[in-house]
């Protein structure tokens, strides 16, 4: 997420402020920050900081296949 919105999913003025957001609230869409990301790439990286474990890939090898069609798609 912070790689591509270039901050991180949220910020705080103290340390257990910033837990209880990780903990408690849904990150901010990542195109919300970074409205020029394409959609599916947009999609992925809000899947992998899904608070809910069925919103997230279920392996690496499917972020790796999503990120691979995405890059083919970029590059053709």
């Amino acid at each position: 997420f912070e790689f591509i919105a270039l901050q991180p999913v949220f910020q705080a003025d103290s340390q257990q402020e910033l837990d209880h957001l990780h903990q408690e609230v849904p990150p901010p869409p990542v195109a919300s920050l970074f409205p020029d990301i394409p959609y599916e790439l947009g999609r992925m990286v809000d899947a992998l900081v899904s608070k809910e474990p069925e919103g997230r890939p279920d392996s690496a090898a499917q972020v790796f296949h999503a990120l691979a069609r995405h890059d083919q798609g970029v590059n053709e």
